[in-house]
């Protein structure tokens, strides 16, 4: 479990990170200063096999009416996660990971809400930002 302690020992040694500007950039018409104010983001993990389980939807019309209620409740950006970072979790290729994510994207740009994607398959970002992410 992450302590206090660990996030106190994770600030003194990346201190001079923790406080260097980020580039601050525009998604469908919201802008994202970083540097000057804070943002709310919400999560949605397509993977049962997510360590946060309130996080976790199976189906995408479920991911999608939560991607919005989160919305709703004040997050600026929804993020998606399709695979499980748990050490013993399995690993998902980048055409399942497309399967699961694209219609949630899909579902909840057209319903408005800013949406990011947690992947490291580099055809799945593209394929993420195609689909509005």
């Amino acid at each position: 479990m992450l302590t206090l302690e660990h996030l106190a020992q994770l600030w003194t040694a990346n201190r001079d990170a923790a406080q260097a500007q980020v580039r601050e950039f525009s998604l469908n018409g919201a802008q994202f200063d970083f540097n000057t104010r804070r943002f709310l983001m919400g999560v949605i993990n397509l993977s049962g096999e997510s360590w946060y389980r309130e996080s976790v939807c199976l189906a995408a019309e479920q991911a999608i009416r939560r991607g919005v209620v989160l919305h709703s409740q004040g997050a600026d950006l929804v993020d998606i996660g399709a695979e499980s970072t748990l050490a013993q979790a399995q690993r998902i290729d980048d055409a399942m990971q497309q399967s699961l994510l694209l219609p949630v994207i899909e579902g909840l740009v057209a319903r408005k809400v800013p949406v990011s994607v947690e992947t490291y398959h580099a055809t799945v970002t593209r394929a993420s930002l195609e689909a509005g992410a």
